[in-house]
């Protein structure tokens, strides 16, 4: 660990999608980090409906290609809908076997 050479995080700002109607339906919040020769798109916080995350899911490989990283990464809230998004994607699989805390709040209770 005290070896490696990081240049973490690189902040390059937040991905919205709109439905047709105008409505937001996905906020992606994403930088960009490298662990020795390997670069990573993460993702820190994402929302949105489901159809919008199905979607951003997807956009953030071309993101990700585009940024010319080798991985695209984030923590996402374990919710079955959310989690069955990534199980039935070709190109995302779980990096860890464990379970995570998991904290729930809501803004408007902090606002």
């Amino acid at each position: 660990w005290g070896a490696t050479k990081t240049d973490n995080p690189k902040y390059i700002g937040g991905r919205l999608l709109f439905d047709a109607s105008g409505a937001l339906t996905a906020f992606a919040s994403i930088g960009i980090f490298t662990w020795g020769a390997t670069k990573f798109l993460f993702h820190s916080y994402t929302d949105g409906t489901k159809e919008g995350l199905k979607l951003m899911f997807d956009l953030l490989l071309y993101e990700g290609k585009r940024e010319d990283c080798n991985y695209v990464m984030g923590y996402v809230p374990k919710i079955d809908w959310l989690v069955d998004i990534f199980t039935a994607h070709e190109a995302y699989e779980r990096a860890t076997k464990t379970e995570q805390w998991e904290y729930h709040w809501r803004n408007l209770d902090y606002a």
